[in-house]
């Protein structure tokens, strides 16, 4: 059990801007990093940034959109108007479409951008894990 003495107590507490980075890694050696907070709604669809760090090191931005009808496909195929996890788990399912594009095809998306239009088996296997996990 940690004791906290006298003069940590009284010490200033400092503000601090703490940017929450997570970070993930598919079979074949692509380190995917998503910034939670930075999805940007464009017309009819989210965007969600990642940094990918290519095996050979090589750091690249990618986007992942998700056009809103496929939140519409998830919901259908879920049962569930409201998913777990609110936001998180769109930034969550954007990263694992990702993941799982970067584990089939061993490259980067053409421009640097993957843009989920259905819901593959991979995706699907995933919301149903994640929705019974979480409910």
């Amino acid at each position: 059990m940690a004791t906290i003495v006298d003069s940590e107590r009284e010490a200033p507490v400092k503000s601090l801007v703490i940017r929450l980075m997570l970070e993930s890694t598919t079979p074949n050696g692509f380190r995917l990093r998503y910034r939670s907070g930075v999805g940007v709604r464009g017309i009819g669809e989210m965007v969600y940034q990642f940094d990918v760090i290519c095996p050979g090191n090589t750091l690249v931005s990618c986007g992942v959109r998700m056009p809103l009808y496929v939140r519409d496909l998830v919901r259908a195929q879920t049962g569930r108007e409201c998913l777990p996890a609110g936001e998180r788990f769109w930034e969550a399912m954007c990263e694992e479409a990702l993941s799982n594009y970067l584990r089939s095809n061993h490259r980067m998306p053409i421009g640097d951008v993957l843009c989920v239009v259905d819901l593959t088996p991979d995706l699907l296997r995933w919301i149903n894990t994640v929705v019974e996990a979480l409910t």
